[in-house]
């Protein structure tokens, strides 16, 4: 071979390889490049984003009694009219109550996730701690009438409620005025009764002489035949627990001392021995049962939730009575809204609840994953709905007792309004929402079912209550840490 031919190939040769080279580097930097622009075009998307989008992800009974028909006509019904009224598009998706959850654990996972959502107490917003945005400084926490009400996660406000309830003593006031006006009456105004032991003696006055007042006994039961255990001790664990921490935030105290019960129990006995039937008997009936028979009027007096207070509106208009002969009272237990306790800070925030328990059991949540603007403007939508008129008259035609100051021309004119039209530092707070698992509440409300069942007073097992109680709490709290280690 000549030297001119293997200079030819060695040429060749070198200038293959340079291009194998070159092939290399320039692949490399389009991956390169590919790489940073796949890194950088989500964050870039999204803080491009100028159009706001909200999506309410909604189960489909927002109110106790109000048909999911209703739900969905009302939600979607608002969220066209802002849409219309703002031109913020706004999506509206209603999901069934017992899907809900799962629902919303899969559509917090998409790429384009609900920007609004809800949840029904204070542990529900323990299992979305990654998505609840702080709402703290957003104008719809100006409007509420009790910050208190709202969900607390430490220094962050992550829960507004759109939904309060309350729970108290309603009353006829035709038989409680007759019965004041007799000279043996023990109390002369229903404003005297500030403490248990005058409640205890105006109750058991009307029980003694039931003959002469035309009615079977002072109390109609609580209904408790058909309500959940776990509601039960909803409704009655506040003022024991009111007794023993005031206001305090309690989702971590880990043991209750439990020197509030006795009060507790001393209701529960009243509530029983001056009953229109004896406390086995008023174990087992019916919500429905004990409101029909207060509104025949063969109680004067009947415990009662605000929630139920369409069936009470319901069964007075099936007997013709006036919603003027309805009274509210607060349910008076001994230790709470009384000067007692050791003039600790508790104690003396214990001694000013004389009002009526008040809780809620709805609320919204932002998602914090979702983009800025789009919080945003789930904000503004949501303190649309929470403060004017045809937001709040939207929600009230649902049922709903809101708690946000009224909008011009929308007043608050439920049945039970008494309830909530108190002072708000003399509320009752409800406590029980703080209570470690659902299941504290089942087992409490079981023991004080089974106490009322077997007698109460008379041949009732108390200690059983107690138990559950104090030692359930904290077990509950210990199988919480033992799940999360």
């Amino acid at each position: 071979m000549s030297e001119k031919t293997k200079c030819a190939q060695h040429v060749i040769r070198l200038l293959s390889r340079m291009c194998v080279v070159l092939t290399v580097c320039l692949a490399c930097l389009g991956m390169s490049a590919c790489g940073s622009a796949a890194r950088a075009s989500l964050p870039r998307k999204r803080n491009l984003q100028t159009v706001p989008h909200i999506y309410y992800l909604v189960p489909d009974r927002l109110a106790p009694n109000a048909s999911s028909v209703l739900s969905a006509a009302v939600i979607e019904g608002l969220a066209h009219a802002y849409q219309k009224q703002t031109g913020t598009q706004v999506s509206v998706s209603v999901v069934p109550q017992q899907k809900y959850e799962a629902t919303l654990n899969r559509e917090l996972t998409r790429p384009a996730p609900p920007s609004i959502f809800q949840i029904s107490d204070r542990r529900d917003e323990a299992k979305w701690a990654d998505y609840v945005a702080s709402l703290e400084n957003s104008a719809l926490v100006g409007h509420l009438t009790d910050r208190r009400l709202a969900v607390q996660n430490g220094r962050r406000m992550t829960a507004i409620p759109f939904s309060q309830h309350a729970y108290g003593i309603v009353y006829r006031k035709s038989i409680v005025q007759k019965y004041m006006a007799r000279d043996e009456a023990v109390v002369q105004s229903v404003a005297s009764i500030t403490n248990f032991d005058v409640l205890k003696a105006f109750a058991d006055g009307l029980q003694a002489h039931r003959a002469d007042l035309g009615i079977q006994g002072a109390f109609a039961p609580a209904g408790w035949g058909n309500t959940p255990v776990q509601t039960i001790a909803g409704q009655l664990t506040n003022y024991p627990l009111a007794c023993e921490f005031g206001n305090a935030q309690i989702a971590t105290v880990r043991q209750l001392n439990g020197t509030c019960l006795s009060g507790l129990q001393q209701l529960e006995d009243l509530l029983g021995t001056d009953s229109e039937v004896s406390a086995g008997q008023a174990a087992h009936m019916s919500l429905s049962t004990a409101v029909s028979d207060f509104a025949q009027g063969k109680t004067a007096m009947i415990p009662l939730d605000t929630v139920n207070e369409d069936q009470l509106e319901s069964a007075l208009q099936n007997e013709h009575v006036d919603n003027s002969d309805i009274g509210v009272l607060p349910l008076r237990v001994q230790g709470v809204g009384e000067v007692l306790g050791d003039g600790s800070h508790q104690a003396q925030a214990a001694q000013s609840m004389t009002g009526f328990a008040v809780g809620a059991n709805q609320y919204w949540c932002i998602n914090r994953q979702a983009s800025k603007i789009d919080q945003r403007a789930s904000q503004a939508f949501l303190t649309w709905i929470a403060t004017s008129a045809q937001g709040q008259k939207a929600l009230q035609e649902l049922g709903l007792s809101l708690p946000f100051t009224s909008a011009k021309g929308i007043q608050q004119s439920d049945l039970l309004q008494g309830m909530f039209d108190q002072p708000v530092s003399t509320r009752v707070p409800w406590l029980s929402d703080q209570a470690p698992t659902d299941q504290w509440l089942r087992d409490v409300g079981s023991a004080l079912t089974a106490y009322t069942r077997s007698g109460g007073a008379n041949g009732g097992n108390w200690s059983s209550v107690e138990s559950a109680y104090r030692d359930g709490w904290e077990t509950e709290h210990q199988m919480l840490e033992e799940d999360e280690g």
